[in-house]
This record gives C-alpha cells, sequence and structure tokens, in this order.
C-alpha cells in the first residue's frame, strides 16, 4: 500500500512547482518561459545558469506571500490574533473610514476569526 504525494525527481517536482505557480497566475508568463528555457532540472547543478536562479528565486518570492495550497482563500495571520495589536492603534491624521476598514480588514485575517467561518 502506497500513501501520500511522493517525491518523483527533482526535476519532475521543481518543473511541478512553476507549472502550478504559472497554471494559477502566482507568476509571469515571462518568468515561467524563463525557467522553461534557461532551467534543467535534471543538471547536477541546475543554479549554475543566472537567469534559472533568478527566475526561480521570484517564484518562491511569490510563494512566500501566498498560501500555496489554499490560493483563493483569505491569509490567515497569527500574529494577528492578538487583543493588543499595534497595527490597531491610530494615528489622528487618518480618517475614521480609513481606521474602520483597517480595523475590519485586521479582524477578518485573525485565525480565530476565519476558524469561525
Amino acid at each position: 500500500m502506497q500513501l501520500g504525494n511522493p517525491e518523483t525527481s527533482d526535476a519532475e517536482d521543481w518543473m511541478g512547482l512553476v507549472d502550478y505557480a504559472w497554471s494559477h497566475a502566482v507568476i509571469s508568463d515571462e518568468t515561467h518561459q524563463t525557467i522553461k528555457t534557461s532551467c534543467d532540472f535534471n543538471s547536477t547543478d541546475p543554479w549554475h545558469n543566472e537567469d534559472c536562479s533568478q527566475a526561480v528565486d521570484e517564484v518562491l518570492k511569490q510563494y512566500n506571500e501566498i498560501d500555496i495550497y489554499s490560493l483563493y482563500t483569505s491569509v490567515c495571520f497569527a500574529s494577528t490574533a492578538s487583543s493588543n495589536d499595534q497595527s490597531m492603534q491610530t494615528s489622528t491624521k487618518r480618517s475614521s473610514k480609513m481606521v474602520r476598514e483597517e480595523k475590519l480588514l485586521s479582524i477578518e485575517h485573525r485565525c480565530d476569526v476565519m476558524l469561525d467561518k
């Protein structure tokens, strides 16, 4: 019996990661094309090509910004779950409407609120 999502090969895993990012608009057509033309993930050192290395860095940078397992849902920020969140403090120069919108966004992304949805 086999369970899980096995690793196939580094080359296939990297291209799967890149193709998934591209097909879900996480990376641009240009970044995807650069990787397809300049990366040889089957080589012993795929990172020697500077274009490949920079393009893959862009993929990883974009993946850092999102939850790759739930692309179409809001991000849950654990750091905003605290009741004394500093981002809730407001400057007197901001309009009250802007302050209300910021508070709503901050509350909406709290883990305890998202779990109740």
